[in-house]
């Protein structure tokens, strides 16, 4: 054990249920209906996300149980498009709340899922998750991320209730682009460190309602098992989504990506990674072509290793790993090629002041950051004539 429990309130959250496999939807998301006596499930789902639930039959399959279904596309019409804010929750909501509908099924990427939490939670109602991609660990959490119509960080919504059923049919994310995987890998990767910190400090984690408390040993230990999958079949799984086909492979990675990485965020918390993340956002209009959230938290996982002051040997098995799936690990991999250190300071600034930097073991300034951004660009440049970065689309 490294590290011994903590003496004050602890908490532990996730999903009611989890269910993943190839090819489940056309049968599991009926069977769940029933199992709840629910009426009328009020479903909403991107335009891609949709034809793949089309492709995997899930749509026949309410229609064959007989299940009536409102359905609404996510940011249909809108000038605001595919985006969780205010007006899209609203719009929602009230087709919704019309309709009379006693349970809501989102269904797609994280903004759509987020959205979907937050009607099920005006509503008053459950809500099932079914993830098209595993870019991300959405998915499994009571938190939702909301922006505004201009695509602007907004806020966190904390909810006392986690998804009642999340549904991962891996036949879809077999069929979904392997950069979305690899940027799930990204994000789930940094969990281990992250979480650790905040336990190390007696950090909250992100479960704040109803009662708010810190990192369990449960988490502390998931986090590390997170990280033995990630390692060990993380590759593998990305050559199946090249191939489209499901595997043992894809299915761990599958299950650490969503499963796993929920579980540890939110039970465990988060810290350095995504406090980095939150300040590259400022700068992300410089950014060319644009990255993705957990490409972006990558990169800050690797800066974090130099904040900690991680061993030579961690800090080259993570920079090997990243580039072997894909994740970029200098400001040119990450679009930002010539980069000021003006701009960098701005990043470092944003950083540091973010709340979540709070939960590192130590004080950090906006010198430590801009100096471990430096120190993991270098590393990066470095490492990318040792083992050159696998990429994805």
């Amino acid at each position: 054990m490294e590290y011994f429990p903590t003496l004050k309130l602890k908490a532990l959250g996730g999903p009611n249920r989890y269910y993943q496999g190839p090819g489940i939807l056309f049968e599991i998301i009926p069977k769940i209906i029933r199992a709840y006596n629910y009426k009328k499930p009020f479903i909403i789902s991107g335009r891609q996300a949709s034809r793949a639930l089309e492709d995997a039959a899930f749509f026949k399959g309410l229609k064959d149980n007989n299940v009536q279904y409102v359905f609404a596309e996510f940011g249909a019409g809108q000038t605001w498009g595919a985006e969780c804010c205010d007006e899209e929750i609203g719009r929602l909501t009230k087709i919704c709340e019309e309709e009379k509908c006693d349970v809501v099924i989102a269904a797609g990427g994280g903004k759509c899922i987020d959205t979907g939490k937050e009607v099920a939670n005006k509503m008053g109602v459950d809500v099932i998750i079914i993830p098209t991609v595993a870019s991300q660990d959405a998915p499994t959490s009571s938190v939702a991320v909301v922006y505004t119509v201009d695509h602007v960080f907004k806020r966190v919504d904390n909810f006392e209730k986690s998804p009642l059923v999340v549904v991962l049919d891996t036949n879809i994310i077999a069929k979904a682009p392997p950069r979305l995987l690899s940027c799930g890998i990204g994000d789930a990767l940094s969990k281990k460190f992250e979480v650790r910190s905040c336990y190390k400090r007696g950090a909250n984690n992100r479960l704040a309602k109803p009662v708010q408390g810190s990192a369990t040993l449960t988490a502390l230990n998931m986090s590390a098992l997170l990280y033995d999958i990630l390692l060990t079949w993380g590759v593998e799984a990305l050559d199946a989504v090249q191939e489209r086909c499901v595997t043992p492979a894809l299915e761990a990675i599958v299950e650490a990506t969503v499963l796993l990485s929920g579980l540890c965020f939110e039970s465990g918390g988060l810290s350095a990674a995504h406090a980095i993340y939150f300040g590259f956002t400022y700068v992300e209009s410089k950014m060319s072509p644009a990255q993705n959230h957990g490409e972006l938290v990558h990169f800050g996982t690797c800066a974090q290793l130099f904040l900690e002051e991680y061993s030579k040997r961690d800090v080259f098995e993570i920079f090997k790993f990243g580039h072997e799936v894909g994740l970029p690990e200098s400001f040119e991999e990450l679009g930002l090629k010539g980069i000021t250190d003006e701009d960098l300071w701005v990043v470092a600034e944003k950083s540091a002041e973010h709340p979540l930097m709070r939960n590192m073991p130590m004080e950090v300034s906006p010198e430590m950051v801009f100096n471990a951004l430096k120190a993991a660009d270098a590393y990066g440049q470095r490492i990318s004539s040792l083992i050159p970065r696998r990429r994805f689309t």
